[in-house]
């Protein structure tokens, strides 16, 4: 199991720990707007944050895969270049 699928389970098993744990508890009596508001949108920020991690990542991983590619691409072009000039540098060279 790579790094990925462990911190993705890791993920799922404290989000269901959490959630069962809210649920066994009573909420307070005195519970302002503000703390409401903030329990209620912590959980999709938590979401949010797990999906943006992993697509930034994923992204870097394959613009170096893409950058990579081109560079090799780009030497292969330079080198059919300069056996092209090479060629024609002999051809020109050998007609009187």
């Amino acid at each position: 199991m790579n790094r990925k699928h462990r911190l993705v389970a890791l993920g799922v098993i404290l989000s269901f720990t959490f959630s069962a744990w809210a649920q066994s508890q009573e909420p307070p009596k005195n519970n302002s707007l503000i703390a409401s508001l903030i329990w209620s949108i912590l959980p999709f920020l938590v979401i949010a944050a797990f999906i943006w991690f992993f697509f930034v990542k994923g992204i870097r991983k394959f613009q170096d895969k893409a950058v990579a590619a081109q560079k090799q691409h780009q030497e292969t072009i330079e080198k059919l270049l300069e056996r092209i000039a090479k060629a024609l540098e002999r051809k020109d060279g050998g007609s009187p």
